[in-house]
């Protein structure tokens, strides 16, 4: 942990992308940061106006995000992998977060991506979609984000990758910070088999 690079360089995207542009600080719980820890890079951070803390914590620790919550007020984002809906519902009752981000390629599909977001609305919280795999993950959360009343904003992977841009038909790519929806059957997109061969036979 090192609290004075870490601030140093929040300090210096926000000067560079100036104060009308949103700005996310994504800490990986993999870092195993304290809670003790969390809460005073949670104050450090508030004079930079993010948009939401995320994963300074693991999920599962309600009460920790409770004590960033209380010590300052800056929105707070985690849930990307947590496995089942009830994972969501117990995140979203908790009152501990501002945002859940979810992945419909680990919380029981599509179907489970849904009950999530419904559980989050529910409860007065808003979603991320967590789209950092294929075009097929990116497909059904779009899906999901359209339909549901309290999506914060769409997270995709866009780097360029095999599964994000050669597995289907029509890649999804951003235009202008936009990500359209499809106006075609199922997930508006169709795998190309040929590139499923390719690769099952390079394996």
């Amino acid at each position: 942990m090192e609290p004075r690079r870490d601030v140093d360089a929040v300090a210096r995207v926000r000067e560079v992308i100036g104060p009308d542009v949103d700005l996310s600080v994504d800490v990986a719980a993999i870092a195993k940061w304290t809670t003790s820890h969390a809460v005073r890079m949670a104050r450090r951070f508030e004079e930079f106006g993010l948009r939401w803390f995320e994963d300074p914590l693991d999920h599962r620790d309600l009460a920790g995000y409770a004590r960033i919550r209380a010590a300052a007020p800056i929105p707070l984002a985690t849930g990307e992998r947590g496995w089942t809906h009830e994972d969501y519902r117990t995140l979203a009752e908790s009152g501990a977060v501002d945002i859940v981000l979810i992945d419909p390629g680990r919380v029981e599909g599509l179907t489970g991506m849904l009950r999530a977001a419904d559980h989050a609305a529910a409860a007065g919280v808003r979603f991320v979609p967590h789209s950092w795999s294929s075009a097929l993950n990116t497909a059904a959360a779009l899906a999901v984000f359209a339909s549901r009343p309290n999506g914060e904003i769409f997270e995709v992977k866009l780097r360029p990758s095999p599964l994000q841009h050669e597995l289907v038909d029509e890649p999804f790519d951003q235009v202008d910070g936009w990500l359209a929806v499809r106006d075609r059957p199922g997930l508006g997109v169709e795998v190309d088999e040929e590139v499923v061969r390719r690769y099952a036979d390079a394996g």
